[in-house]
C-alpha cells in the first residue's frame, strides 16, 4: 500500500522502547496508524527530521545540498556529443549534455535548508552560464529555457563540519537503539547497494527480536 502526500507525524513505540508503528496524516488532514515488525526511515533529506522523532537526542547527519540544472535553447553538442569539464574553479565537475535538441548543464553544489532545496537561485544560474561562456566564447547571450533544482541527502560524520563539495557520496544504514533503520546519503548510481544494506539491517533486527 502507497500512501502518497503524507507527513509523518509520530512514531509509535511499544512498551520496551521499540518503535512499532508510524502515524501519519495526508493532504486533507486525515490520520492514519501503520504497524509494523519494522520500520525503515528511506526519506532523503528528511532522514534527520524521522531521526528526530524516534529519539530528539541523535545528531544530526545530513546535509542538504542543492543541485541545478539548467536547459539552453542552442544546441552546443554536435552529434549527439556531451562534454566535461573535470575541475572547476572551485574544484567540481560540470558537465554539458544534449537535450531534445537543446543543450543541458549541470549542476551546481550549494548546501541549502530543505525548504529551498527546490529552488533554483540566480546566483547558481549565473555560475553555470559562465562557465558555458568561458567553454563557448562565441556564444554571446545564451537563452534560458528552463531550470531545475533538487536537494541531495549528502551523510556528513557527527564531529565534522565540511563544504558539500568536499563530503564523500557514500551511504550508511543506521539502526538506533529504538529499532528505527535509516538509510542516509549514497546517490542515484549505488541505490541497489543501499537497498541490499538496508535488507540486511532488517534481516538482523528481526533475527534479534526472535525468541
Amino acid at each position: 500500500i502507497l500512501r502518497p502526500h503524507c507527513k509523518v507525524l509520530k512514531l509509535e513505540k511499544d512498551k520496551d522502547g521499540k518503535v512499532c508503528g508510524v502515524i501519519t496524516q495526508n493532504s486533507i488532514g486525515q490520520q492514519e496508524y501503520w504497524r509494523g515488525g519494522v520500520v525503515v526511515n528511506a526519506t532523503g533529506i528528511h532522514a534527520d527530521n524521522i531521526r528526530q522523532l524516534a529519539d530528539s537526542n541523535v545528531a544530526p547527519r545530513i546535509l542538504v545540498s542543492r543541485g541545478v540544472h539548467i536547459v539552453l535553447k542552442e544546441n552546443l553538442c554536435p552529434n549527439g556529443m556531451g562534454l566535461l569539464l573535470p575541475a572547476t574553479d572551485d574544484g567540481r565537475v560540470l558537465f554539458v549534455l544534449p537535450f531534445f535538441g537543446h543543450t543541458q548543464i549541470g549542476t551546481t553544489d550549494t548546501p541549502c535548508q530543505i525548504r529551498s532545496a527546490n529552488s533554483p537561485s540566480e546566483k547558481e544560474k549565473e555560475y553555470l552560464i559562465d562557465y558555458v561562456k568561458r567553454w563557448f566564447p562565441s556564444l554571446n547571450n545564451p537563452t534560458i529555457k528552463s531550470t531545475w533544482a533538487g536537494g541531495r541527502p549528502l551523510l556528513k560524520t557527527i564531529d565534522t563540519e565540511t563544504t558539500s563539495s568536499r563530503l564523500v557520496r557514500e551511504h550508511e544504514i543506521e539502526t538506533l537503539p529504538c529499532g528505527l533503520i535509516s538509510a542516509m546519503g549514497g546517490k542515484w548510481t549505488t541505490c541497489r547497494q543501499i537497498a541490499l544494506d538496508t535488507l540486511s539491517a532488517i534481516e538482523k533486527l528481526i533475527e534479534k527480536s526472535l525468541p
